[in-house]
């Protein structure tokens, strides 16, 4: 039985997986010193971010997230800082997507599957430095209609050597709680998901150009680590041989524990043509037999003072969990049985271009404006999508 695993959803998707570790985005955060949005290490004193985001892609799903993050000094050697998220889902009825770029959730379900669904977060942290070394604490909280998350998260930066090597480390610890919005009586929800994470990299200056980073997260994961949300569709075979009807739906069984680790580096080069080069590896497994790696490269150049212009393009590689199978159906329940599509083999490419623009204002010397787009493709399902983002930082 060849195919593709059927996937009943009948009402709203749940979005709580776009909580669990992104790949992607975590290996950003990494190379930038920051985990969950949340940390002391890049900031810019008395600096206001907003951000905007558009994600779109060929199944219909659409996803916007506005954001903004405000980071205050509130001595000399302490800072605090805030960030609100917002985004808001919308699919229409076209078939199936996985969604490995914008952050969002998957997106699974029939051509009749369709929604529309809002998600908040907040974060918060205080980060106090004492000589070369800063220290920091952060919350963050999650909430949708069938989710919600809380996450502590510890920071640790050491500089060493007059700052040409710095250290870095991140603790999370994070608390979910996972709802089933149709459960009935017999059903015990909402159930509980914990989240085990630690980061640790380090920052190496090689010469006054050339920079790299490389480290390493591990993160444990134990509850419920199914969607009560994805369906698996239970097959009777027909007397005399006329072939299987539906018998049943359920939802599927994911083990209830997983353990994930990433590796990465990251080289960075500024070049004597007013430009800069970067080179960004990664390498992840887990214990449920997923294995990726991806390479990243950018390339970034100013036209002008006051224009930045930035090119890159990501590879990405998966291959399948152990248990997952592509059926049409199945005849009987199995102990282990999986509707994510984001647990097969596929690979992807992303590339895309960005402009940076300082107006240079007298009183907001350190503003900028940026614009980006980037183009998405999964190279054996057929998925594409753009991301256009903008953003303005500026002090205050």
């Amino acid at each position: 039985m060849s195919g593709r695993a059927v996937i009943k959803t009948e009402h709203t998707p749940s979005k709580w997986a776009a909580n669990s570790i992104k790949i992607a985005g975590l290996l950003v955060s990494i190379g930038a010193g920051v985990l969950l949005g949340i940390s002391s290490a890049t900031l810019a004193d008395n600096r206001l971010e907003l951000f905007y985001s558009y994600y779109t892609d060929n199944s219909g799903l659409d996803v916007t997230s506005p954001s903004f993050f405000i980071s205050k000094d509130i001595t000399e050697e302490s800072t605090m800082g805030f960030m609100y998220l917002h985004e808001t889902y919308e699919k229409t009825a076209q078939g199936n997507a996985a969604d490995t770029v914008s952050g969002a959730s998957t997106v699974v379900g029939g051509s009749s599957a369709a929604f529309e669904e809002d998600r908040d977060e907040l974060g918060a942290y205080v980060a106090h430095t004492l000589k070369d070394t800063t220290v920091g604490v952060g919350y963050y909280y999650g909430e949708e209609p069938d989710f919600e998350s809380h996450a502590v998260v510890l920071s640790v930066d050491h500089d060493l050597f007059d700052k040409n090597l710095t250290l870095s480390a991140r603790i999370m610890f994070e608390h979910d709680e996972v709802d089933k919005l149709d459960a009935d009586a017999t059903e015990d929800f909402p159930k509980d998901k914990d989240v085990s994470r630690v980061v640790f990299a380090a920052t190496q200056l090689l010469t006054p150009k050339s920079l790299i980073v490389g480290g390493f997260a591990l993160e444990d994961q134990q509850g419920f680590l199914s969607s009560p949300t994805r369906r698996i569709v239970i097959n009777r075979t027909l007397p005399g041989g006329g072939g299987f009807v539906k018998d049943r739906d359920i939802d599927e069984k994911h083990p209830d524990s997983r353990f994930r680790q990433v590796y990465f580096v990251r080289g960075k080069q500024y070049l004597t043509s007013r430009g800069s080069l970067d080179l960004n590896l990664s390498l992840y497994t887990d214990d449920w037999g997923v294995g990726a790696h991806s390479a990243e490269f950018r390339f970034s150049h100013y036209l002008s003072p006051q224009f930045i212009v930035r090119f890159r393009y990501r590879y990405y590689s998966q291959s399948e969990a152990d248990f997952y199978t592509e059926q049409d159906f199945f005849l009987a329940e199995e102990e282990i049985m999986s509707a994510d599509p984001r647990l097969r083999e596929f690979e992807s490419r992303l590339h895309g271009f960005k402009f940076t623009y300082f107006p240079r204002l007298a009183t907001l010397n350190d503003m900028s404006v940026s614009f980006a787009f980037d183009d998405y493709q999964e190279t054996n399902n057929g998925v594409m999508a753009d991301i256009i983002q903008v953003w303005v930082s500026t002090p205050f």
